[in-house]
């Protein structure tokens, strides 16, 4: 399962390329996820059994045209990405304003690290520049 999230076939092409500082010069980014927890209905984070699954999931992000492919899934989701300093945050092109997948990678100290948030699941990780 890891990172699944809403399939985006056809999308369509409403995105805005991302360009990191030049610290970063590499557009395609390998995610890894270290740890994930899910928001419980009593209002607890809890490493349940998606959560571990989560935890072991990765992506592909492709900075330069917004596309996201995760753990060798054959279909990517386009998202659109919005820059501020040495964070950007992601969110899926289709029904932007219904954000139920958001991924906010943040660049501090030659380090990349990601968060993401589907639903009720959030997971974190780190980041490298494949070349």
């Amino acid at each position: 399962m890891g990172f699944r999230a809403q399939s985006c076939s056809g999308c369509g092409s409403a995105h805005r390329a991302m360009h990191f500082p030049s610290a970063l010069a590499a557009d395609l980014l390998a995610c890894q996820a270290k740890d994930a927890v899910n928001l419980q209905k009593d209002g607890t984070l809890k490493m349940d059994a998606v959560a571990q699954r989560a935890a072991q999931g990765s992506l592909v992000i492709d900075l330069s045209n917004g596309e996201v492919r995760s753990d060798g899934e054959q279909e990517s989701l386009k998202m659109t990405a919005r820059q501020h300093g040495n964070e950007t945050v992601l969110v899926p092109s289709l029904a932007p304003e219904f954000v139920r997948n958001v991924i906010r990678i943040h660049q501090a100290a030659g380090q990349i690290v990601f968060s993401q948030y589907i639903s009720d699941l959030f997971i974190s990780g780190t980041c490298a520049p494949i070349q």
